[in-house]
């Protein structure tokens, strides 16, 4: 991270400079770990061709806006007996049993909308007011990319806290089964996407937040851009936030995105990102569920290390009908790839709490390795499809 932010601060310097030298541009915010500048411009006043020609800058992007997909809700009718399909499916309960860990001593961070802390069986690191850390493993970034100073765990959507649930709740009372994966983790959350859309200058400044000032082990991230009217968008901003990652050995898990086969939305669609599918109950890929071959060529500048195409989601996880904690104290049943995110998240904790000296390349290439497709499914089972990924974690 210190050597990210010298790099950072040294080469965005000729461009600060001369950047607050311009009465139409105010400057918002700059980025380590990708090492970018974010800017707002009168476009009337200021070309991008005029941006482009100032020392130091490679490129100039429009700011995507990346959102939450909205997911099928279907009403919850919680069944008390043992644990849900989506844990069964993945083994959670044998692993609890088999290796004594629950995700014990494992910081998993969800970036996403926020988290409903009052929920019986929900918290975060640290819940209690009371608490020096408070709010430990909180946080809000605000319009300008910062984080709010003194903000409190509260959900702007509904969406974190089901994500968030999925992860790690608790053994929950009364009628409903234990749906959270990995329950002993830290569980922490950045609150990036108020209301469930935003710029993707606040998911980069909450994951820079999360790993510099929390010392997350995993992150969480279920949301994306493109796939729309104008199909998928390619964001090279991405790319280093993931590399740096993965050279912290920190592994980003990412929803492939709810636009059926044919398109992936970003960051999911980089070569080096965790992208996951969504399967049913009957462990088949859902119709919604991303999925496509990718071309390096799509983005502007595209690592010259990368192979030439690539297919996403790299694996799958429970994402149909998946009962979830709901802001409030109840519960509900949503589907999507944001439901499945959770899920590779929350195994990765179990993992890491089993075998600390497990790296984030081990891990990835353990869950692709050990991956697994139905019987009757028609490709190859040991080789990656856009549908299945690598199979079922």
């Amino acid at each position: 991270i210190r050597l990210l932010r010298e790099h950072a601060e040294a080469s965005q310097e000729p461009a600060r400079t001369t950047l607050a030298e311009f009465d139409n541009v105010d400057l918002v915010r700059s980025y380590w770990i990708t090492n970018v500048i974010r800017a707002e411009v009168n476009a009337d006043a200021v070309t991008a061709d005029q941006l482009r020609s100032l020392e130091g800058v490679r490129a100039v992007y429009l700011v995507p806006e990346y959102r939450v997909p909205e997911p099928e809700s279907t009403e919850a009718s919680p069944d008390a007996d043992g644990t849900t399909y989506g844990l069964e499916q993945i083994n959670a309960p044998d692993v609890w049993d088999d290796f004594s860990t629950q995700g014990e001593g494992v910081k998993v961070a969800v970036l996403d909308t926020g988290f409903d802390v009052s929920h019986p069986d929900l918290e975060l690191y640290s819940d209690d007011s009371d608490d020096p850390t408070y709010p430990g493993g909180w946080v809000e970034i605000g319009p300008d990319g910062e984080p709010i100073e003194g903000s409190e765990p509260y959900d702007s959507h509904y969406h974190g806290t089901h994500v968030g649930g999925t992860v790690g709740a608790s053994a929950p009372d009364g009628d409903t089964p234990q749906y959270g994966v990995a329950p002993g983790c830290d569980l922490m959350h950045g609150l990036v996407l108020p209301g469930g859309s935003g710029a993707d200058s606040d998911p980069i400044a909450g994951f820079e937040y999360v790993l510099e000032e929390m010392g997350a082990d995993v992150i969480s991230m279920s949301f994306g851009a493109g796939c729309g009217l104008f199909g998928p968008v390619y964001e090279d901003a991405w790319i280093p936030v993931i590399q740096n990652a993965l050279a912290m050995d920190v592994l980003a898990v990412t929803s492939s995105g709810n636009s059926g086969e044919g398109c992936v939305g970003s960051p999911a669609n980089i070569y080096d990102s965790f992208a996951i599918g969504a399967s049913d109950e009957n462990g088949d890929i859902t119709e919604f569920s991303s999925g496509d071959t990718i071309a390096a060529d799509n983005w502007e500048e595209p690592d010259p290390e990368w192979p030439d195409e690539w297919i996403k989601p790299d694996v799958s996880a429970p994402g149909n009908e998946v009962l979830s904690a709901e802001p409030g104290g109840t519960y509900q049943n949503l589907s999507g790839t944001s439901m499945a995110a959770p899920h590779v998240a929350g195994v990765l904790a179990l993992m890491l709490s089993a075998n600390e000296d497990l790296t984030a390349a081990d891990s990835r290439s353990v869950l692709e390795g050990t991956a697994w497709k139905p019987d009757d499914w028609s490709e190859p089972g040991d080789e990656q499809d856009v549908r299945y990924g690598y199979g079922i974690v």
